[in-house]
């Protein structure tokens, strides 16, 4: 819209008024409201730091004071576009991976809940529970953990815990950059 030669201030308001977000639609009001009370665009910019990075905002300001506002903007544009349809394949690659270990994880559960007590008594069957290997005791009290209802209450309890921090992490701003 810049390129055909409207004002800065028309552009953001049809912008606005085309956004489905209300978020992003009072923001960009903001902006607008900020830039007709005789703020710098990248000033405006700056004060609302969801809309923009650090990066951006120092391009737009830089397009600013050279005169070259309309060209930056299209490149700040251009690598948003880049960067999201970048963040859009590694969501999509990283599903499969997701898929798989979901996947190992029921037949470890399964493994430990129902095999290793199979093996376990059979091992009482000949009297050899003494004659195990290490590594296989140490399933045996796995298993027994996971069939234990207090062990099986820890396991959901930690389960809930780390998600709710990941949701935490999430609406950080340390999140936001990533």
């Amino acid at each position: 819209m810049m390129q055909a030669g409207l004002p800065v201030l028309q552009c953001l308001d049809i912008l606005a008024k085309q956004l489905d977000s209300k978020q992003l639609q009072e923001q960009l009001e903001s902006v607008q409201r900020e830039i007709e009370g005789g703020s710098t665009l990248s000033s405006a910019f700056q004060k609302h730091a969801k809309l923009f990075n650090e990066v951006q905002i120092n391009l737009i300001s830089a397009g600013e004071k050279s005169g070259n506002l309309v060209e930056v903007i299209g490149q700040v544009a251009f690598d948003m576009e880049k960067s999201h349809a970048l963040q859009s394949k590694l969501r999509s690659a990283m599903i499969y991976p997701a898929i798989i270990f979901f996947a190992i994880a029921i037949v470890m559960i399964i493994l430990v809940v129902f095999m290793v007590p199979t093996v376990k008594s059979l091992y009482a069957d000949f009297n050899a529970l003494d004659k195990i290997p290490d590594i296989t005791k140490f399933l045996i009290s796995v298993s027994e953990f996971f069939q234990n209802p207090l062990g099986l209450g820890a396991i959901i309890f930690v389960l809930i815990i780390a998600f709710f921090l990941f949701r935490s992490f999430q609406s950080t701003e340390q999140a936001v950059s990533y």
